[in-house]
């Protein structure tokens, strides 16, 4: 989801000599992204799709397999 929404992907801050900071989408050593679970927008993006899966027609829901990667 990451690389689709990159607004709510987990940031890399790469400080410099020059002590700028880079926004770039942190990977992990397998070359995956992951979303901020700490961030508010990624709730509110899961939220939007469980009650999206809701008004198909899903009778159930499951958020028990969200990872943080260092969980992995």
């Amino acid at each position: 989801m990451a690389a689709a929404k990159p607004g709510l992907a987990v940031k890399s801050i790469k400080l410099s000599e020059s002590a700028t900071a880079s926004d770039d989408i942190w990977r992990d050593y397998k070359g995956f992204a992951w979303i901020d679970p700490a961030a508010s927008e990624s709730w509110d993006y899961n939220i939007k799709i469980a009650r999206d899966a809701w008004s198909r027609g899903f009778d159930e829901i499951n958020f028990d397999y969200i990872y943080t990667e260092e969980a992995l």
